[in-house]
């Protein structure tokens, strides 16, 4: 599910699965959702007996498919105990990050990074063409150097912030920075992260509208 009103109609809506499911089973949730919900999620899944394990993913459709996706999951240790040999049948990592609405946390901070990095790779490639270097050999150095990022990569092979949001990225990147800026305590502490992820999504509504120099670094060669 998309968002929380989508995992609560699925789980726990008029024709919701929980109810039918067998006392001492485990949800896994899935959904990038905010902490806060995420909880809530788990206390109602006592009342039916079940326990719940808050598990994002990360990776996208291509790492889906080759079962190489990453999982950050929340929970007591013993559920999460019970379900990491599922959970490492679909991921080549599973990281215990603490209880539950901690998966949640590392995964808004996981795709706050990504929206930061997106802005900053597309300032990166603008003044190597503005200073007469061939982005897609520009590209290949981010790739090996120690600037080396997934957000870069993911610029390189779009091309630029235009095609990266006019594609899912930008959705739900939006709804991710937006519910880190409301899980965390006050805006201080979103640090500079908070504030460049923010302004990486501005740049990417911005890019949507035409108002974005593109780069022609598609084609580069980066693989994820």
């Amino acid at each position: 599910m998309f968002d929380a009103a989508g995992t609560w109609e699925v789980l726990f809506g008029p024709d919701g699965v929980a109810p039918a499911m067998p006392s001492g089973a485990t949800i896994a949730v899935h959904s990038t959702i905010a902490p806060d919900e995420v909880r809530a999620l788990a206390d109602e899944a006592v009342k039916h007996g079940l326990h719940l394990l808050d598990a994002p993913v990360s990776g996208g459709r291509i790492r889906a498919e080759a079962g190489e996706l990453l999982t950050m999951a929340g929970g007591e240790q013993s559920t999460f105990a019970r379900c990491e040999p599922v959970l490492r049948t679909f991921s080549a990592e599973v990281v215990h990050v603490g209880p539950v609405g901690a998966g949640q946390h590392a995964k808004l901070l996981n795709n706050a990074l990504l929206a930061a990095h997106l802005a900053l790779a597309a300032d990166a490639f603008r003044i190597a063409e503005l200073q007469g270097l061939d982005p897609a050999a520009f590209g290949k150095v981010v790739a090996a150097g120690s600037g080396r990022s997934f957000g870069a990569e993911m610029y390189a092979r779009a091309g630029g912030l235009a095609s990266v949001a006019r594609s899912q990225a930008r959705p739900t990147l939006g709804k991710d920075v937006g519910l880190l800026a409301g899980s965390i305590g006050s805006e201080g502490d979103g640090g500079v992260l908070l504030p460049a992820a923010r302004a990486a999504i501005a740049r990417l509504d911005a890019a949507a509208d035409g108002q974005e120099v593109t780069s022609a670094a598609a084609g580069s060669g980066l693989r994820s």
